[in-house]
């Protein structure tokens, strides 16, 4: 069961919104703050998540949420193919005019794990670590990641090997977390904590032929180049490997002397639509006549990562992607979606982008009396979102609502969606209000 509070009542008061049915903070956790609970996760086996306090990677075990400073991450099974990803020490990996030194400094997760990739002093060479894989798919996107942290080298650039021998590259500055030249269009590098650590991956498509995958990750001098002449103490800290056959980075997954799994998240956690109690004496979470939905929600993803075309669910009250709001990508755009089980779906274009975060807002009625002040028509359903914190929104064109959303048993997040993403403030109220108010909140 919920709580009562009174935590929203004077921000919506102010914007002349009535008190939502249903409320969570998934930043904070996944109890509802106002509706119906508890809140069901279910995930086989552990996982790993940045912690908001600490900064640090750390684990959780079965059905536990895992809440970062984005929100609540939820995403799809994924395996890292990369064995030994601590071990860098380990013949598993190619050293070419460098060495290890293991176990150098506090890894990313607190451990003394991290080990230290020293140059050699060659002249006017390159200075890399490496890894092949055999017999993985032909034409397929993948994606490798690593952490590192800068040493007497600032720079680093990761390569990716097809199997016709295609070389694509991105350097990256350690020590101002920016991405810095190459070819290699898909690629990221962001902060872990406050110690100095970064991530940073690479994607590539495999290609085929007679060669295999193949990482680099190379030292660098300050101009960056990858050649250069080697004073045989210089290097860069590196910690956890991780490649996978996905077109972006997933939560860390730790591999000793095989690849690893882990389980999938997509459609959960759920919260039941039923239920006695709610801030306004009315029965369940969700009022399927009329209402407002208004999500918070960061993908991990861009648009054009997906397939084309494809629909991922993202707020669904039933076992079916396609319902409250879904995500779409069809030919050159993203589009954020409703469908109400019989009319064509409504829609907004959005060419969202991986780290942004979006606010979703969903309106629907279905009588002139349950209709917004904005709007007389006799029925409605109509998507908006805002990329920039609600400061300019935008919203697609209305069209009419069967009269109510085909519901199931739970409230859904995430259902059906492989990609992984971020969700924070997730509101819901019993009546439909006009877009200037929703877009105030």
């Amino acid at each position: 069961m919920g709580i009562q509070g009174t935590r929203r009542t004077s921000i919506s008061e102010k914007v002349g919104l009535s008190l939502p049915i249903f409320e969570v903070d998934c930043q904070i956790g996944v109890e509802p703050l106002v509706g119906y609970g508890p809140a069901a996760v279910t995930r086989a086996g552990t996982a790993t998540y940045l912690n908001k306090v600490s900064g640090l990677v750390a684990t959780h075990g079965a059905n536990c949420p895992r809440m970062e400073n984005k929100g609540l991450l939820l995403e799809g099974a994924a395996t890292n193919l990369a064995t030994r990803s601590e071990e860098f020490d380990h013949a598993d990996w190619t050293k070419t005019r460098c060495s290890i030194s293991a176990d150098a400094v506090v890894a990313p997760d607190g451990q003394t794990t991290a080990d230290k990739l020293v140059e050699d002093g060659t002249a006017a060479a390159t200075h890399f670590i490496t890894r092949s894989f055999v017999g993985l798919a032909d034409n397929t996107i993948y994606t490798t990641s690593v952490f590192l942290k800068a040493a007497e080298r600032t720079w680093c650039a990761a390569a990716f090997w097809d199997k016709a021998g295609g070389y694509t590259f991105r350097y990256f500055d350690l020590a101002n977390v920016v991405a810095g030249a190459g070819n290699v269009t898909d690629y990221g590098i962001e902060a872990v904590g406050d110690s100095g650590w970064v991530r940073i991956w690479v994607s590539g498509d495999s290609s085929a032929g007679g060669g295999n995958v193949r990482i680099d990750f190379n030292l660098a001098d300050g101009t960056p180049t990858t050649t250069y002449n080697g004073d045989g103490a210089s290097g860069f800290y590196i910690w956890g490997a991780q490649v996978g056959a996905k077109a972006v980075p997933t939560s860390y997954i730790k591999t000793v002397a095989a690849s690893a799994n882990r389980a999938t998240e997509a459609g959960y956690p759920t919260w039941k639509i039923g239920g006695a109690f709610s801030r306004q004496g009315l029965e369940g979470n969700f009022r399927k006549q009329a209402g407002t939905l208004w999500v918070m929600w960061t993908p991990g993803f861009a648009y054009d990562d997906l397939p084309d075309p494809l629909d991922i669910g993202c707020v669904t009250v039933r076992d079916d992607y396609a319902s409250v709001i879904y995500i779409q990508r069809s030919g050159a755009h993203g589009y954020f979606m409703s469908f109400d089980g019989s009319n064509p779906s409504r829609y907004v274009t959005c060419d969202f982008a991986a780290g942004t975060t979006y606010f979703i807002a969903l309106r629907w009625w279905n009588a002139r009396i349950c209709a917004p002040s904005d709007d007389a028509s006799a029925t409605g359903l109509q998507v908006g979102f805002s990329d920039d914190w609600g400061a300019t929104w935008t919203w697609g064109t209305r069209g009419n609502f069967d009269g109510a959303f085909t519901e199931g048993m739970n409230i859904r997040l995430h259902y059906a969606n492989e990609w992984p993403a971020h969700f924070g403030k997730i509101r819901l109220w019993r009546r439909c209000h006009p877009k200037i108010n929703i877009e105030a909140f």
